[in-house]
């Protein structure tokens, strides 16, 4: 019954244009990843403050829920890091490896179709782990810690970031449902 209330609001209120889209007038012409490589240099100056980017330098990164894989692009151009990229959605894997052909990446690039609850890889192998914008989504957050301790060389970092669980204003669907 809440649902049903909320989307009859929500199609009676003006819909919010996607940041990447904002002056197309909802023309869906630019596919999420080349946005993600396009912007990825204000992810790297909003958290530069707290992380040098630069010690992915000739580095393996596991990335944790790739996505679109734009932003990591960016990052194996930057500063040749190998990417270790996982998905559970083989759309996202696919549109990840495209933008890394396109920017001659590919070679740094281990596309793996997997879930970050049974990562098959080598104990104390991997540089850098990162979590962007994906914890929310996994049902054991403590099974996952486990494996990225399990994977992760001693003394070397995990970099996550999540919307605040519970928070109204940053839920996923913000440009579909135009109220918090």
């Amino acid at each position: 019954m809440l649902t049903k209330i909320f989307l009859n609001l929500a199609n009676k209120l003006p819909k919010k244009n996607h940041p990447f889209n904002l002056d197309k007038n909802w023309i869906l012409d630019l596919n999420y990843s080349v946005h993600e490589y396009e912007t990825a240099s204000n992810l790297e100056k909003l958290f530069s403050a707290w992380f040098d980017f630069g010690q992915f330098s000739n580095k393996t990164v596991l990335d944790i829920g790739c996505g679109w894989g734009g932003k990591w692009v960016y990052f194996a151009e930057k500063y040749n890091c190998k990417i270790i990229w996982i998905d559970t959605e083989i759309n996202f894997i696919n549109q990840a490896k495209d933008i890394a052909k396109e920017k001659n990446v590919d070679n740094l690039c281990d596309f793996r179709l997997w879930n970050a609850l049974n990562l098959d890889i080598i104990d104390n192998s991997i540089d850098f782990i990162v979590l962007n914008d994906v914890i929310e989504h996994i049902p054991n957050t403590k099974i996952m810690f486990d494996e990225i301790y399990r994977v992760l060389k001693v003394g070397w970092k995990v970099f996550y970031n999540f919307a605040p669980y519970y928070e109204v204003f940053w839920h996923h669907l913000w440009d579909t449902l135009p109220i918090p």
